[in-house]
């Protein structure tokens, strides 16, 4: 008995199109069940914003019965080029309203202006028949738009007996996230640093702040685009760096022999909140976890450093405080 060919060839594998691909499997592309919609309404308003590239939006994502939705979009630039994605052939970065269209069974535009669109699509039950999570949903909005500065959205939802709604806008960006941080928290921070600016095309934002009357464990997130890099990486690296180098430059300025910096003693009682905004970054991970980006590093690590020196120095009092816990004369326990 002769054995069987086990060799393929590209020529003996079947071709598919990206349409019948992401009908066979859109859990590839956008996740699986309230999740997967959840992800395909947020990069509609992510997509639109990275090829209109306006100053500011308005999104309207309403939620109807039976999967159906409906996206009103209001900006200062021409939306058409957000538009005319969902028929593009060359582009495979912005997909969400091609594969909107692709996994919908009614898909229509209606604009008002060059400025102000409607998007109304009702995706396809035997492929997405999860409904959403309204409230998973807000959640994911309410970040997005922290870090979207420039951006409002207006969600509803209508598929229940009464009226769900929630307006989400935040012009302070990721501020909002270290004051909501800072008040949750247990003891006022007394060393506050913050930067808001954008240098070389990149935006920073940075707020950081010790609690000094006690030290409970650090609260840290950082972001890089709409990414949220939960283990850190070249932008909480880089500001740890600068906070540290600062330090030990006032320590050794002021001759303030029983004090020694130790990098452990940086994490107690820190609330760091940070973000950087700009062309596409490299990451670290599977799921991007880190960022990887040397010049954001040494960047954040020069801000830091000078802010942390002004600090100390105008604020004697506050950086005392601060400081202590490098007073191994003083604070004796290893635990700090």
């Amino acid at each position: 008995m002769q054995p069987k060919n086990t060799k393929y060839s590209k020529e003996k594998l079947p071709k598919l199109k990206f349409e019948e691909h992401l009908k066979m499997r859109p859990g590839m592309y956008i996740g699986t069940g309230s999740l997967g919609i959840i992800n395909l309404l947020k990069g509609l308003i992510a997509d639109c914003v990275e090829l209109t590239e306006s100053e500011n939006y308005f999104f309207q994502i309403r939620l109807e019965p039976e999967q159906k939705f409906d996206l009103e979009i209001r900006t200062l630039a021409d939306i058409s080029k957000f538009e005319k994605s969902s028929t593009d052939k060359n582009n495979f970065k912005n997909y969400f309203l091609k594969a909107s269209k692709v996994l919908s069974t009614e898909f229509c535009f209606n604009s008002v202006s060059s400025t102000e669109t409607f998007l109304t699509f009702k995706l396809d039950q035997t492929i997405l028949n999860e409904p959403v999570d309204y409230l998973e949903l807000s959640e994911k909005i309410l970040q997005w738009c922290y870090l979207n500065r420039n951006s409002e959205v207006l969600l509803i939802d209508r598929r229940e007996k009464f009226l769900n709604q929630n307006y989400f806008s935040f012009p302070e960006g990721v501020k909002y996230l270290y004051n909501r941080m800072v008040r949750d928290s247990l003891g006022k921070p007394e060393f506050e640093i913050a930067f808001d600016q954008n240098l070389n095309g990149i935006d920073y934002q940075i707020f950081l702040g010790y609690r000094t009357d006690w030290y409970p464990p650090s609260v840290i997130a950082s972001f890089a685009n709409d990414i949220h890099t939960e283990c850190g990486g070249s932008l909480v690296d880089g500001i740890v760096d600068g906070l540290i180098i600062g330090c030990t430059k006032y320590v050794k300025d002021n001759n303030l022999i029983d004090y020694k910096i130790k990098k452990k003693k940086f994490k107690n009682g820190l609330i760091l909140i940070a973000s950087v905004r700009g062309s596409e970054f490299k990451y670290g991970g599977s799921f991007k976890e880190t960022l990887e980006e040397e010049k954001i590093k040494k960047e954040v690590k020069k801000i830091v450093k000078q802010l942390t020196i002004d600090f100390i120095s105008n604020n004697k009092e506050k950086a005392d405080k601060f400081l202590w816990r490098f007073d191994e004369k003083q604070l004796t326990s290893g635990m700090y």
